[in-house]
């Protein structure tokens, strides 16, 4: 299942980028609800990824944890959260952790250390978040613009994906995953990029809907349809992200 996401990364750091995902106007954002809700799956949820490169300068650990308090703060985090430290051989993380009725979050400050010249260290710090939102996709876009504009706030280099996944019960055949991607497809008014439909089933595609796009070549792409079958527990996913997929499996 990992090949996915590792086509995934290929494109991803191939592309020149042009940032940023906050790319809905309303009627937009409600089309792109509509094509998903369309094709009568399960169940619906979302996760929304951001990573950046921290633009201030060097954090002690207190001083990480307050900026992750207020970066939570301005989700609606006031409460209920955790704070963790770890350390490996890189360097260091500190995990802010809640665990939602309807959405998980997590966000993340992360130092990494490596020796440069003689003693001397080269210290990157960098900030990532991710939120899990539960049997709802609508609410993603919001949360996507505020993630969004924190990460601006903190980093030059940011990057916003949203997964959006449905499920159908079993596996399907190769036959109903074209039909559930080309109708996906066409309610987007997307045409396709790239394609691997053989041992990982990834759609890469572009959509006029949304302004927001990386370039590949001369290509265009701001749509991701990828579709899993999960062995264990029986459950065929569809997911159909934004410009790219950022979701291992």
């Amino acid at each position: 299942m990992k090949k996915i996401v590792a086509v995934a990364a290929v494109i991803l750091w191939a592309v020149a980028i042009i940032q940023g995902i906050g790319m809905f106007d309303g009627s937009k954002e409600e089309e792109v609800i509509l094509a998903f809700h369309s094709m009568s799956m399960a169940e619906e949820n979302s996760i929304i990824h951001s990573y950046g490169k921290y633009k201030g300068d060097y954090l002690t650990v207190e001083e990480q944890k307050i900026l992750l308090k207020n970066m939570a703060d301005a989700l609606g985090i006031v409460d209920n959260f955790t704070l963790e430290e770890s350390r490996d051989q890189y360097g260091r993380k500190v995990t802010l952790l809640m665990d939602g009725k309807e959405a998980d979050t997590k966000l993340e400050f992360i130092t990494n250390e490596k020796e440069a010249d003689g003693n001397a260290f080269q210290v990157d710090q960098y900030l990532k978040a991710e939120l899990q939102i539960q049997n709802s996709i609508e609410s993603a876009f919001y949360y996507d613009d505020t993630i969004k504009m924190l990460m601006e706030r903190y980093s030059d280099t940011s990057q916003t994906n949203i997964n959006i996944n449905g499920q159908y019960t079993g596996k399907l055949g190769t036959e109903q995953k074209d039909a559930i991607t080309m109708e996906l497809l066409e309610k987007l008014e997307a045409e396709i990029v790239a394609e691997h439909r053989e041992d990982s089933y990834v759609v890469y595609a572009y959509t006029p809907l949304i302004e927001e796009y990386k370039t590949v070549g001369k290509d265009k792409i701001n749509l991701t349809v990828a579709i899993i079958y999960n062995e264990e527990t029986d459950v065929t996913e569809v997911l159909l992200a934004t410009p790219l997929l950022n979701q291992d499996f």
